[in-house]
């Protein structure tokens, strides 16, 4: 925890209740991963993997079979991992696995 975070939370032993509670949220919210969107379509006749590596992230490969399924009351919603090769800060190469989610547009 950063000394700015600690400074924070021991200001807010002295603060009301509901004031505590809204920046605990602003200050969950400013910490949260964040994820990004944009619209895909998948071609007729399409297989899963074909459309995963397509949409992917580019120099990755997928980690496991393509998922596809209806466990949210959707329409199919795709699932992929993809493993990404990557260099830390210190030149050191190492991997990640990313895990996507292609949710259908409700109309």
């Amino acid at each position: 925890m950063t000394a700015s975070a600690v400074a924070l939370c021991a200001e807010l032993k002295h603060k009301p209740m509901k004031l505590r509670f809204a920046l605990f949220l602003l200050v969950l919210f400013l910490w949260t991963p964040c994820s990004s969107a944009e619209e895909v379509r998948r071609f007729e006749n399409e297989t899963l993997e074909d459309f995963a590596k397509r949409n992917g992230p580019p120099q990755a490969e997928l980690t496991h079979r393509v998922i596809e399924t209806e466990a949210w009351d959707t329409q199919k919603t795709i699932i992929a991992f993809y493993l990404i090769r990557i260099k830390l800060n210190d030149g050191t190469p190492a991997t990640q696995v990313d895990g996507y989610l292609f949710i259908p547009q409700v109309k």
